[in-house]
Formats: C-alpha cells, sequence, structure tokens
C-alpha cells in the first residue's frame, strides 16, 4: 500500500516538474547551452568528423586581439567563431561525455603531430 501510494507520488511529482520545465521555457528561464534533451550511447566516430570539421572551419578563421574573438577571415565566409564554438558545444551536450573527451583527445593529437612534423622552431616563426 505504502510503496503503490510513493509510485503514485512520483508519478505526479514528474509529471509536475515536465509542466513547470514547460511553463518556465514559456515565458524565457531557459539556458540551452545547458539544457540537455537525450543522453545517448557512445558515437563511434562523431568526434573524428567533429574534429575534422573544427580543423576546416578554423582554417577560415582568425584572431583578432582587439574583440578577443575569432572573426571570419573573408565576409564571404559563412563561419563565424563564436556561433561555430557555441553550436559546437551544443551539440556535445546533447551526446555522452565520452564523445568531447575523443573530441579534445583529436584535438590533441593533431597539434602534437604538427608540432612534432614542423619542429618547434617552425611554430615561433608564424
Amino acid at each position: 500500500m505504502r510503496a503503490e501510494k510513493e509510485r503514485e507520488a512520483e508519478h505526479k511529482l514528474k509529471i509536475m516538474m515536465k509542466d513547470m520545465t514547460t511553463a518556465l521555457e514559456a515565458i524565457g528561464f531557459v539556458n540551452p547551452l545547458n539544457k540537455v534533451y537525450k543522453l545517448t550511447k557512445d558515437l563511434d566516430h562523431f568526434p573524428l568528423v567533429a574534429a575534422l570539421i573544427t580543423l576546416n572551419a578554423l582554417t577560415q578563421l582568425t584572431y583578432d586581439p582587439n574583440i578577443f574573438s575569432l572573426i571570419r577571415k573573408n565576409k564571404d565566409m559563412i563561419v563565424d567563431g563564436p556561433h561555430f564554438v557555441v553550436g559546437l558545444i551544443t551539440i556535445f551536450k546533447q551526446y555522452h561525455y565520452n564523445n568531447y573527451k575523443k573530441f579534445i583527445l583529436y584535438l590533441i593529437h593533431f597539434i602534437k603531430i604538427s608540432i612534432h612534423a614542423g619542429g618547434p622552431s617552425s611554430l615561433l616563426n608564424k
């Protein structure tokens, strides 16, 4: 009897929380960067694809010290620095944390290989 009442109360609480979340989103109390819609299993090649897309996007961006941000090299380019970064973070929030970890490891591996292939003096000359 008691377990049945607890299950019923838990069910009512879930419904109430869902309704409250919907109401808060409707009036604007939501942070889309922290909202996780559904966690999924570890995806096999998603971090590699994201790393390759990121490396491609970084060739189209440059750092501007006046505004402390990544900006487009050409005004004709579609990619914009802050929007790309926020979009990438939002996408990774929707998947398991291991995907983000692998993504970072791929980028670190690329940097290590680039440094090793060019030698330390090649970074200083740029």
